[in-house]
């Protein structure tokens, strides 16, 4: 009945409604997305890293299930608003495992994370796509993957104890208060006190790694934002080639993110790393960019694959070595509302470097690429957090 509806309601829905109320959709669901990562990740410092992914996951799946049952274009809109606050999983769960695992482990936890991840991306728009050629596609996606937030609800909750950071005095009392489930008392979620709380961040310390996440996540996405258009008309490339090298780049990813805890014991210091890996990929950006052939494009996308991995997993454990374990939650979303400024930042980015030159993507890319370098090596790395600072005064 729900799908009959559905399909009834986008078939005489004018086809210029439908698609300027879409484009509304997704940039409301972007800009939530902006503003809320920072406030959700401090209500996770606060309250608990698993309490808050509980209630994330619970209302996010509301939002898909009534994107689902939606009948009108309006309440499509409105059901985006659930997921656009709430779904932070990957961040709460990155704060979690900070919480969780021992500093030294933190680079091979983010990097196993993200090529968990990574196999989710791949496997679920195969999925998706062969749902969506079903009578009543978009009720089916939609439910399923309200279905997925339930079943990950149903496992936090039987799976995942509780998990408090191993800090000093600062986080006892939200320990203890945790413990005895006062949650709604005495745990800094007052709204004047939650909103001053972020002047409490270390800005100084941690403004030079927040340009760099930038910088970096504009080099790829600017680079990736005609990435299949730069395919078809440089190398004649059919669709299913573009699905192929796009779907190889993401399988090198998923595979490098096992071993960026082996990469990053080798180098015994993230900050080193994350600089070799921000040069190599201003390399292999420049490479792939003048590529005289797919072949040499599909060679030279492998090591900047690893790269993007290495450098992701780099900037994270960084922020949150600086952080001294402080607001790790309010750190992250920080660090997601920065990678959301570059999403939006680089299709326009893209296409006017697209409109000079078809090379000017990549050209951009390995600019962005090469600022990052240059704001590694021009700002010292060495003894930045206050933990080191204070090991030198002593």
């Amino acid at each position: 009945m729900w799908c009959k509806t559905v399909n009834r309601a986008w078939r005489f829905t004018p086809a210029c409604v439908i698609i300027s109320n879409l484009v509304f959709s997704g940039s409301l669901y972007g800009t939530l997305q902006l503003v809320s990562s920072p406030l959700v990740g401090r209500w996770s410092d606060t309250s608990g890293r698993r309490y808050v992914l509980l209630c994330c996951l619970l209302l996010s799946a509301v939002g898909y299930a009534l994107l689902g049952l939606s009948t009108t274009i309006l309440v499509m809109i409105a059901a985006r608003i659930p997921s656009g606050i709430f779904k932070h999983t990957q961040e709460l769960l990155r704060g979690y495992m900070a919480d969780a695992t021992p500093k030294e482990r933190h680079v091979t936890a983010f990097g196993q994370m993200n090529a968990a991840g990574s196999i989710g991306f791949i496997v679920g728009p195969m999925i998706g796509g062969h749902m969506a050629e079903l009578a009543g596609g978009f009720y089916l996606i939609s439910m399923m993957s309200a279905s997925l937030f339930v079943l990950n609800f149903v496992l936090v909750w039987l799976l995942l104890p509780e998990c408090h950071a191993k800090t000093p005095a600062t986080n006892e009392k939200q320990t203890e208060n945790s413990r005895h489930g006062n949650r709604g008392k005495d745990n800094g979620f007052h709204p004047l006190a939650f909103v001053k709380s972020f002047q409490e961040i270390s800005w100084t310390n941690l403004w030079d790694i927040f340009l760099v996440r930038m910088c970096m996540g504009l080099a790829i996405m600017v680079y990736r934002s005609n990435f299949a258009m730069l395919l078809d008309y440089r190398y004649e490339a059919s669709p299913k080639m573009i699905g192929y090298v796009i779907s190889y780049s993401g399988f090198i990813g998923m595979i490098s993110g096992f071993f960026v805890g082996r990469i990053a014991r080798f180098y015994k210091n993230d900050a080193r790393l994350l600089m070799h890996a921000g040069m190599l990929q201003f390399a292999t950006l420049a490479l792939i960019t003048w590529a005289p052939s797919l072949t040499l494009l599909m060679i030279c996308l492998t090591p900047l694959s690893v790269a993007n991995s290495v450098a992701r997993v780099c900037a994270i454990n960084i922020t949150i070595e600086r952080g001294q374990g402080q607001q790790t939650g309010a750190l992250l979303g920080i660090g997601a509302s920065i990678m959301s400024i570059s999403r939006m930042l680089s299709p326009a980015l893209g296409g006017v470097a697209q409109q000079l030159h078809v090379s000017g993507p990549g050209l951009m890319g390995s600019f962005f690429a090469g600022a990052a370098v240059a704001v590694l090596v021009i700002v010292p790395q060495d003894g930045r957090t206050p933990e080191s600072k204070k090991d030198k005064t002593l």
